[in-house]
């Protein structure tokens, strides 16, 4: 009887403490989920701040008025610099609060080795520049031309890998080398096991080197090797941690080679074609290898000269610069320019192009995006930071299926090779009804006081009147009164989404066709991000490339 009421007893506390436990479990996962809204909801009130910081110190720090004197300009640069840190450090830690909730999504497309050799090359060089180091970026010949992954993800490792070896080296130098390899990585991991190809992404620097024992934990995140180099070299170790587990979700991983005072060596190995569960594999033949094709930077070809018409432009012609390498299409697109009524510029380097807007203050561009000297994106993203220029319509031409990235990097149109004369024309038709000299008008939707100030600043100009309203209602009155070349548009509005705004907007014909340009402080889900990208032209988070 003693035994079988003590084994009762025993019973009752277990059931008890079974029911303690799941009370536990569910408050962990309503922490886990308040702590998910949190970051949220922070995500949206710590950028909308910060992005009027950036903005106005920006403007402050360019000083196109010449009202300010050097020790000015250097404290406003300083407040934007410090700025931008901020953001870095409000993004890593939403990053990882995103992976930690399974919530990151992976997105794979094609990116071409050409185009991610020039961004990293182009990110880096001034650092490297203004600190005497040498940077190396060297891209194995054998590669083919495109490597099938997230490139935005594969671009945020990189980034935080250069990151690092720039600010532990003090003298030497950084390089990346990138070429298929066939070994390396942990034969556990089945991903790169059953990769057709692997590439290999290697990142060394002659900077402190790290000790053997502490190897491990530069992967952990909040860690550092060393307490001090916190204070010497500033960060908070989430760069690392961050880019491990965004290379396991890319279906690779990160080797560290290391020895203190000698440098060290971070591998990135990624499949050349990752395909998630839900993905078709992209076939390629095992460890076939094509040179890459004459499109690459790296391989600038002989162009004929096309002649123009630059000579004889006097003020007042319509103008159309045309950077293109193939002189057969240069000339289409100059012949065709000239019956609708243009006057032609003809450049086949990007750099020529650079010069020639400087020159001739052409009405229109259109721009290829391989030239033999740069990338077009290179071009249009330094027209569109110079005030001089950023006015002029720029038509994307080029082979690659684009559209939405060329109308999100500042493009007017985007026009796909092989294009018809009739296509062309159109085109033409269109660049020049936009052209013909009136002031445009912009609706910017934005409740927060400060940040339409900021934005009317950035984007004041003789031939744009800005009108702003802080709510959705007022928008639709505002739009049904009034014709508007472009809206800026923040998601979070007082009386309604900037979804459900954005849905009554489509409901009426005549708006259709009205650019909108989303700007939100945000943390979009995939689904939010799918159906923004229906409704509007471009979508900006807020962040350091906002302006």
């Amino acid at each position: 009887q003693q035994q079988k009421a003590e084994v009762e007893r025993k019973n009752r506390e277990i059931e008890q403490a079974k029911v303690v436990l799941e009370e536990r479990a569910q408050q962990l996962a309503l922490a886990s989920r308040y702590k998910s809204e949190f970051l949220a909801n922070m995500s949206h009130e710590l950028r909308t701040p910060l992005n009027s910081i950036l903005i106005l110190g920006q403007q402050l720090g360019d000083n196109p008025d010449e009202n300010l004197n050097p020790r000015q300009v250097e404290f406003a640069k300083t407040i934007h610099a410090a700025g931008t840190d901020l953001l870095h450090l409000i993004s890593d830690i939403l990053d990882l609060s995103k992976i930690e909730s399974g919530t990151v999504t992976v997105d794979s497309e094609d990116i071409s080795f050409a185009h991610l050799r020039e961004t990293v090359e182009r990110s880096f060089r001034h650092e490297a520049e203004r600190r005497n180091l040498r940077y190396g970026v060297e891209f194995d010949p054998r590669l083919p031309r495109v490597l099938h992954t997230d490139p935005k993800r594969l671009l945020q490792i990189l980034k935080n890998l250069l990151s690092n070896a720039f600010k532990f080296t003090e003298k030497g130098g950084v390089e990346l080398t990138v070429r298929p390899v066939e070994e390396g990585w942990n034969p556990d991991n089945a991903s790169l096991a059953n990769a057709l190809t692997v590439v290999a992404f290697a990142v060394r620097d002659t900077g402190i080197g790290i000790s053997g024992d502490k190897q491990r934990i530069v992967f952990e995140a909040f860690q550092q090797a060393d307490a001090g180099t916190a204070r010497k070299y500033g960060g908070t170790g989430l760069g690392l941690a961050i880019s491990r587990e965004i290379a396991g979700l890319l279906g690779g991983e990160i080797r560290l080679a290391s020895m203190p005072g000698e440098g060290s060596t971070f591998t990135l190995y990624l499949p050349l074609n990752f395909a998630r569960d839900e993905d078709e594999p992209v076939p390629v033949a095992p460890h076939t290898f094509v040179p890459r094709e004459s499109t690459s930077v790296a391989s600038p070809a002989p162009v004929d000269e096309v002649s123009d018409d630059r000579h004889h432009i006097v003020e007042g012609d319509l103008t159309l610069l045309i950077v293109e390498d193939d002189p057969r299409y240069a000339t289409v697109l100059r012949d065709l320019a000239r019956e609708s009524g243009f006057k032609t510029v003809v450049a086949n380097r990007g750099a020529d192009a650079l010069r020639l807007v400087r020159d001739y203050q052409p009405t229109a561009i259109t721009l290829d995006i391989f030239l033999p000297d740069m990338l077009g994106w290179t071009v249009l993203a330094r027209l569109k930071q110079d005030s001089a220029t950023r006015h002029i319509p720029v038509q994307i031409v080029t082979v690659e299926e684009e559209r939405h990235q060329s109308i999100e990097r500042g493009a007017f149109s985007y026009l796909a090779k092989p294009a018809t004369p009739e296509t062309i024309e159109a085109a033409l038709d269109r660049i020049k009804q936009f052209s013909l000299p009136r002031v445009k008008r912009l609706l910017v939707v934005e409740d927060d006081e400060k940040e339409r100030m900021s934005i009317e600043e950035l984007i004041r100009h003789g031939d744009v009147a800005i009108d702003t309203v802080g709510s959705g209602e007022e928008a639709l009155a505002a739009l049904a009164a009034n014709r508007y070349d472009c809206v800026v548009l923040d998601l979070r509005l007082p009386d309604m989404t900037g979804f459900e705004l954005l849905d009554r907007i489509q409901t009426h014909p005549e708006l259709k066709e009205l650019p909108i340009v989303v700007f939100t402080g945000k943390e979009l889900t995939a689904q939010e991000s799918s159906r923004l990208k229906k409704a509007a032209k471009s979508v900006i988070v807020k962040g350091r490339r906002v302006p």
